[in-house]
């Protein structure tokens, strides 16, 4: 009853409700801090996509045949000729494909040239970073990514059963 009475003495004098305060300032720092972690996970994966599915449609551009379909599809896809296409690739070979083809998207979408964002991830950041850096979504360079491996996964002959 005296821890009634001075809470209410308390709250009389403008003091209030301090344990209920704190409380809440804690539950409010805690949530952005859940959503801060979230938030930064959220590209990491997103990157790792990114990066898996460029290494997945480099190898498919291996296969016999492959890579003279994946410089037209990237050019018919970017606008960049085959020809610019092959010299970027023999600058930078361990770009592949893949590479070519979000690099030519990312340049279509900016006013910046293919090779720079080549440059920019051999200087060690990810596409997914890139684009967020440009404003490009990674929707669109996935969606261009699915396109080159369809037309790239078509030209692999079927397995007879």
């Amino acid at each position: 009853m005296a821890y009634a009475g001075f809470c209410y003495r308390l709250r009389q004098k403008g003091i209030g409700d301090m344990k209920s305060s704190i409380i809440s300032a804690f539950v409010g720092i805690l949530a952005v801090g859940v959503w801060t972690a979230s938030l930064s996970a959220q590209p990491k994966a997103e990157a790792e996509r990114l990066d898996a599915r460029a290494k997945e449609i480099n190898q498919l551009a291996k296969k016999p045949g492959n890579m003279k379909l994946a410089y037209q599809t990237v050019s018919t896809e970017t606008g960049i000729p085959v020809e610019r296409l092959q010299e970027l690739h023999k600058a930078h070979e361990d770009i592949g494909p893949a590479g070519l083809m979000i690099s030519g998207v990312l340049a279509d979408n900016t006013k910046k040239t293919a090779a720079q964002f080549i440059e920019a991830h051999e200087q060690g950041k990810s596409w997914t970073e890139i684009a967020h850096n440009n404003k490009v979504p990674v929707d669109k360079l996935n969606e261009r990514l699915d396109r080159l491996a369809k037309s790239l996964e078509a030209a692999v002959p079927q397995r007879k059963r």
